[in-house]
């Protein structure tokens, strides 16, 4: 009787000492392999040069002031009929993107902005954080805001 009480609670330590070292050895593995992904991430973060700047507009379609941009006379379309693929200081194209967000195919792109309100416009330039334009888009301020984000890259 007492060997059998021996042989359960050395199984019962074998089991932990098994499941314990199972921790460990997962730990370890993920440890070395985030360290080689933010390695690798940094390395392409440091190298990557973009082509292209984006001014991108999310708009619904139930949304008035979304169907006012879509107008040939708003400030988004003159400004983008006077700027799209021009080339900043830098030699970056400026491109002009629309996102219905009533989209379900193009919800993988909204997800995750800060879009509090409809129509909402971000400048990106792919290396820093997107800068929202809080304006009325009237073509005299939204021109301005395209000069200001693309004067220096």
């Amino acid at each position: 009787m007492e060997s059998f009480k021996t042989l359960i609670k050395n199984r019962k330590m074998n089991t932990i000492l098994i499941i314990s070292s199972l921790i460990i050895v997962a730990s370890i593995a993920l440890y070395i392999g985030m360290n080689k992904f933010y390695k690798n991430k940094e390395k392409n973060e440091s190298t990557y040069k973009p082509d292209d700047v984006f001014f991108t507009l999310y708009k619904v379609d139930w949304c008035p002031y979304c169907i006012a941009l879509e107008k040939p006379e708003s400030g988004w379309n003159q400004v983008e009929n006077e700027y799209k693929n021009t080339k900043t200081a830098g030699g970056l194209t400026i491109k002009f993107k629309k996102i219905d967000c009533t989209d379900d195919k193009k919800q993988f792109i909204v997800n995750g902005k800060e879009i509090t309100s409809y129509p909402t416009i971000f400048f990106d330039d792919g290396i820093n954080d997107q800068v929202e334009f809080v304006s009325k888009c009237d073509k005299k301020l939204f021109e301005k805001f395209v000069q200001e984000m693309t004067r220096d890259i």
